[in-house]
């Protein structure tokens, strides 16, 4: 996994942030083990990747629907689609919010590769293990915070 520029974990164009917050997830757990070495840098790596997600990176946006500057509207998911007709044009936007979920995020190293778009599930798709991981290290940062 390389670390880009932009402070995101890359390793692959399907749901690189799957990757991003599983990693995340995976450091906090191992920056409880007693005598780990690197527990700061573990930390750190932790809260850069989870700042990242939420909208501290080099688009200025969030992957979190419902959350943060410009958060994903479109999540390629269906109950957020909320299609009568079965068809994923239709409607244009989606009928329910799905607040709280991550989506899969940038298709390339290249952090402008994201776009909000449901038919692209590579790059909106809605899934567990992109949002288990992502809620792991989440509880473990709020469980660190003063």
């Amino acid at each position: 996994m390389q670390t880009r520029r932009g402070g995101r974990a890359w390793l692959d164009q399907w749901g690189s942030l799957r990757y991003a917050a599983n990693t995340a997830f995976m450091a906090c757990i191992a920056a409880r083990i007693p005598g780990m070495p690197n527990r700061s840098r573990d930390q750190a790596f932790v809260k850069r990747l989870i700042a990242y997600i939420l909208g501290e990176n080099p688009v200025r946006r969030s992957y979190v629907v419902g959350y943060g500057i410009n958060p994903p509207i479109n999540p390629h998911h269906r109950a957020a689609h909320g299609s009568t007709t079965g068809d994923i044009n239709d409607p244009v936007e989606n009928r329910n919010v799905l607040f709280g979920a991550l989506v899969s995020g940038p298709s390339a190293p290249n952090d402008f590769s994201y776009v909000d778009d449901r038919s692209n599930f590579i790059t909106n798709a809605v899934d567990l293990d992109y949002n288990a991981g992502f809620a792991g290290a989440l509880a473990a940062l709020a469980e660190e915070a003063p």
